[in-house]
Protein backbone atom coordinates (compact mmCIF):
# COMPACT_ATOMS: atom_id res chain seq x y z
CA UNK A 1 0.00 0.00 0.00
CA UNK A 2 1.39 3.39 -0.79
CA UNK A 3 -0.13 6.42 0.09
CA UNK A 4 0.06 9.96 -1.34
CA UNK A 5 -0.31 13.53 0.27
CA UNK A 6 -0.43 15.33 -2.61
CA UNK A 7 -2.61 14.79 -6.08
CA UNK A 8 -0.94 13.18 -8.79
CA UNK A 9 -1.65 15.88 -10.69
CA UNK A 10 0.88 18.02 -8.91
CA UNK A 11 4.07 15.75 -9.56
CA UNK A 12 5.29 17.35 -12.10
CA UNK A 13 5.49 20.73 -10.00
CA UNK A 14 6.83 18.83 -7.04
CA UNK A 15 9.41 17.03 -9.14
CA UNK A 16 10.02 20.13 -11.49
CA UNK A 17 10.35 17.75 -14.26
CA UNK A 18 6.73 16.18 -15.83
CA UNK A 19 8.11 13.91 -17.60
CA UNK A 20 9.63 12.23 -14.43
CA UNK A 21 7.16 12.50 -12.64
CA UNK A 22 4.82 10.70 -15.20
CA UNK A 23 7.37 7.89 -15.65
CA UNK A 24 7.10 7.76 -11.45
CA UNK A 25 3.38 7.56 -11.81
CA UNK A 26 2.98 4.97 -14.05
CA UNK A 27 5.34 2.50 -12.74
CA UNK A 28 3.41 3.16 -9.64
CA UNK A 29 -0.58 2.82 -10.46
CA UNK A 30 0.54 0.13 -12.94
CA UNK A 31 -2.42 -2.76 -12.41
CA UNK A 32 -3.04 -0.63 -9.18
CA UNK A 33 -6.48 0.36 -7.06
CA UNK A 34 -6.63 3.61 -6.52
CA UNK A 35 -8.84 5.05 -3.75
CA UNK A 36 -9.59 8.70 -3.19
CA UNK A 37 -10.45 9.83 0.25
CA UNK A 38 -11.36 13.31 0.81
CA UNK A 39 -12.62 14.73 3.98
CA UNK A 40 -11.32 16.31 7.28
CA UNK A 41 -7.79 14.79 8.37
CA UNK A 42 -8.17 12.91 11.49
CA UNK A 43 -4.58 13.19 12.44
CA UNK A 44 -5.04 17.22 12.17
CA UNK A 45 -8.23 17.22 13.65
CA UNK A 46 -6.97 15.46 16.89
CA UNK A 47 -3.96 17.62 16.99
CA UNK A 48 -6.24 20.71 16.36
CA UNK A 49 -8.42 19.26 19.75
CA UNK A 50 -5.38 18.70 21.65
CA UNK A 51 -3.52 22.19 21.44
CA UNK A 52 -7.00 23.36 22.20
CA UNK A 53 -7.17 21.70 25.67
CA UNK A 54 -2.85 22.42 26.05
CA UNK A 55 -4.22 26.46 25.79
CA UNK A 56 -6.68 26.15 28.23
CA UNK A 57 -3.98 24.56 31.03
Amino acid sequence: MVQFHFALEKWGNIFGDVVLASAIIDRLINNAYIFKITGESYRIRNLQIKNKKNNKN
